[in-house]
């Protein structure tokens, strides 16, 4: 990408609404930019473009100096279920020297989709990062919001001092009573075949 830095940024992130795969050798290009803006677009851009072919490239911005670049490049792994990166999420959401890096690689965590890692996640209930405690509530209703462990530690956070943490505690428990009640009305809805069999049946056969 040529031109001034703004405009080839303006056109990075144009490139991910055309939705075009034929864009994902600019945007590479373009990590190489020396270009902050340029940078952060393009990472955002091979993310909505779900080009988890550019994932080692983008793995390796985790180790940005700027902690703007370290957050973009941790949310675009989760978005594209870069499950390679998951070590090196979980180091930045206990280490990283950002208190805005930290939240997001919890935040990627969750997006990554692999229940494993909640009982990494657990521990981080306690942290003194309130955005973080928010970012923890999400994630774990994501990964597995009906075991016993995620529900104590959600009913813990609904009870934060910091009212933004508390009301995403609440959130997330509301989600997951939502996908249960979802879950036993599809159930309802579509019974196992030998159940639809049985009660066919008994239909039939004049029985209750």
């Amino acid at each position: 990408m040529r031109g001034y830095v703004g405009v080839r940024s303006m056109a990075a992130s144009a490139l991910a609404h055309i939705g075009d795969p034929q864009a994902v050798p600019a945007l590479k290009e373009a990590l190489a930019d020396q270009s902050l803006n340029l940078q952060l677009a393009a990472l955002k851009s091979l993310g909505e473009l779900e080009c988890t072919r550019a994932l080692p490239a983008i793995a390796e911005f985790l180790q940005a100096n700027d902690p703007r670049v370290r957050r973009t490049a941790a949310l675009t792994i989760g978005m594209l279920k870069g499950s390679a990166a998951a070590p090196q999420l979980l180091n930045m959401a206990r280490n990283d020297a950002s208190p805005l890096v930290r939240p997001a690689a919890v935040e990627a965590i969750g997006m990554l989709g692999d229940a494993d890692m909640i009982r990494y996640l657990l521990p981080m209930a306690d942290d003194s990062n309130a955005y973080l405690r928010a970012a923890l509530a999400h994630s774990l209703s994501s990964l597995d919001g009906e075991s016993a462990e995620v529900q104590k530690v959600l009913m813990k956070l609904t009870g934060d001092q910091v009212e933004h943490v508390a009301i995403a505690a609440q959130r997330a428990l509301e989600k997951c009573e939502q996908r249960a009640r979802d879950r036993n009305a599809e159930r309802a809805a579509c019974p196992e075949p030998e159940q639809k069999h049985t009660s066919w049946l008994r239909r039939f056969l004049g029985r209750t």
